[in-house]
């Protein structure tokens, strides 16, 4: 069995390390990175779609695109997750502050109806999501 794979490289958006990855099922990689950097990428037509800079003393260190709403982005950055409309990125849509500690992950459930992130502290925060939205469980 063939498998054919491409390369694609993805270069001048972040200025610092780069931490995390995630790709949407709509064709968009997402790279957090030190210094609070959150970039999108193409991959239809390799390039960058948004460089957004968050809080300069907080890392992007994880994010996860919705399945069911690829537009949908999580990002962890410093103590929060921040959820962001990955069409226009102007800002966060929403902030979740529930961690003490620096987020470690961030990630959906299967049905997309809990979002968690566990940080630093060993602490997972459990969130109830509806309709894109997450409350506190």
């Amino acid at each position: 069995k063939k498998t054919m794979t491409q390369e694609l490289k993805f270069a001048d958006g972040h200025k610092d390390s780069v931490l995390c990855l995630a790709c949407s099922v709509d064709g968009v990689v997402a790279s957090g990175g030190e210094g609070g950097e959150l970039c999108l990428w193409s991959i239809e037509k390799p390039g960058l779609l948004h460089h957004v800079t968050g809080p300069q003393d907080a890392d992007v260190t994880s994010v996860c695109f919705s399945v069911k709403q690829p537009h949908v982005l999580c990002a962890a950055v410093g103590e929060s997750v921040l959820l962001y409309d990955s069409r226009t990125m102007s800002s966060a849509v929403h902030e979740f502050k529930f961690n003490s500690e620096e987020v470690n992950e961030v990630s959906l459930n299967e049905k997309e109806n809990f979002l968690s992130a566990c940080d630093d502290s060993g602490l997972n925060e459990l969130m109830k999501a509806y309709g894109g939205t997450a409350d506190a469980a």
